[in-house]
């Protein structure tokens, strides 16, 4: 593009200086050393290029291909029993991203140090012996790793607040039992109803904590664009 606009003025050029053989040749000699200088300069230590690829756009924020590989490889996501592991960590993460996104309107919580702590050793402990494997190819750093466990934390602060557990009735437990029989087991005998109440209970609970989450977060899509712009690998 042109510094210049048409109709301007533009300062007058000077003549050039005839170029002779001596200063061609003193010209191609100072071009070779300065490519050498630059093929030869040592990079930075742990400077590595990690090619990546936008998969997802959620609002102005995008997701990268090696997001979705270290989502994965720390179980920052749930993908147990998933039949495509890629495509349900990109959605986990998109939820992830939504959910961000919530928290930062608001004041976001404190973290402690400690629990923060805890959570980068739970995500180092995930990848176990993969871990400086994953963090290279995907570029995650300590500081990245600490980054990410204070936003979990945060996300669950905020959804403790805003959908705190309302405990079931006799009659939300009872229906839970009967649709999850493979849950009341002992020793592989089917448990009565008596003998599961409590945890019936409890699992109708977060059922339905978890179904007013979801439906929370389906609301978010509808309100933010949500793309997907290529398949996670």
């Amino acid at each position: 593009m042109d510094v210049h606009a048409p109709g301007t003025d533009r300062p007058a050029r000077r003549p050039s200086a005839p170029t002779t053989g001596k200063t061609r040749s003193r010209l191609r000699r100072c071009t070779l050393l300065l490519a050498l200088l630059v093929t030869l300069r040592p990079q930075p230590l742990g400077a590595q290029q990690v090619l990546d690829e936008v998969v997802a756009r959620v609002g102005d924020s995008a997701i990268f291909a090696t997001d979705v590989k270290a989502a994965i490889g720390l179980g920052l996501v749930d993908i147990d029993g998933s039949r495509s592991p890629q495509d349900t960590a990109l959605e986990r993460l998109i939820d992830r991203r939504l959910m961000l996104r919530e928290v930062a309107k608001g004041v976001p919580p404190e973290t402690d140090p400690d629990d923060v702590e805890q959570e980068v050793q739970r995500l180092k402990s995930y990848a176990g012996t993969n871990l400086k494997s994953l963090m290279d190819a995907t570029g995650v750093d300590e500081v990245l790793l600490r980054h990410v466990a204070r936003d979990s934390l945060r996300i669950q602060s905020f959804l403790a607040t805003r959908f705190p557990p309302i405990p079931a009735n006799d009659s939300d437990a009872q229906r839970y039992f009967k649709e999850h029989p493979e849950a009341f087991q002992r020793n592989g005998v089917a448990m009565s109803f008596d003998q599961a109440a409590d945890a019936a209970r409890d699992a109708a609970t977060v059922e339905r904590r978890t179904a007013r989450v979801s439906q929370w977060l389906t609301g978010l899509r509808r309100r933010t664009e949500v793309i997907r712009t290529a398949p996670a690998k």
